[in-house]
């Protein structure tokens, strides 16, 4: 038996999140690949619900925060409102 995501059930949970985190990663388009400064990790429960964690992973690259700067405050806030997400969960 394996999970909606492909993970075999008798996986640990420290490996389950770290195949999901390998797996955004990899996700990555290559073009973004080289540009990426910061990844973050945003770690949520379902309609609050705790039985049902889930893992965003983003990103940012120097390219989005130069497009993004015209619409903060100021060139810190660009930098680090992060990119495209990837759900992991």
């Amino acid at each position: 038996m394996t999970l909606t995501d492909g993970t075999p059930t008798t996986m640990t949970f420290h490996d389950h999140l770290q195949h999901l985190v390998e797996r955004a990663l990899a996700s990555i388009p290559a073009t973004d690949a080289d540009d990426i400064y910061a990844v973050s990790f945003l770690i949520d429960n379902e309609d609050d619900d705790p039985r049902r964690p889930t893992l965003t992973i983003g990103y940012n690259t120097r390219t989005q925060a130069r497009r993004s700067i015209q619409n903060t405050s100021d060139q810190a806030e660009a930098r680090w409102n992060y990119g495209r997400p990837q759900s992991a969960a």
